[in-house]
This record gives C-alpha cells, sequence and structure tokens, in this order.
C-alpha cells in the first residue's frame, strides 16, 4: 500500500519539513514538503 507521510528531518538541526513516500512499510521517496518553504530542502536532507 502506497502513502505519504509529512515529517521533519532530522539530518542535521535544520529540521526541514519533508514528505516522505512509502508503499510495504519502506520508504520510496523522500523530498522537501511542498506546502512548507516550496519544497526546499538542505543539502543534508537533499543527500539523504
Amino acid at each position: 500500500m502506497k502513502k505519504s507521510v509529512y515529517s521533519i528531518c532530522g539530518m542535521c538541526t535544520v529540521r526541514c519539513p519533508i514528505r516522505v513516500e512509502s508503499e510495504d512499510n519502506k520508504v520510496t521517496w523522500i523530498e522537501g514538503n511542498p506546502h512548507i518553504l516550496g519544497g526546499a530542502l538542505c543539502a543534508k536532507g537533499s543527500g539523504g
């Protein structure tokens, strides 16, 4: 089952808002939350 979960990245102290897509309880995609900050992520979040 596919689902999207909104959370906060823990890679550094910035704590960027993220959207995580998962399927069968496995993460398939991580991106910046498009509703906050235009979906922007810092370099560490993008590297994750």
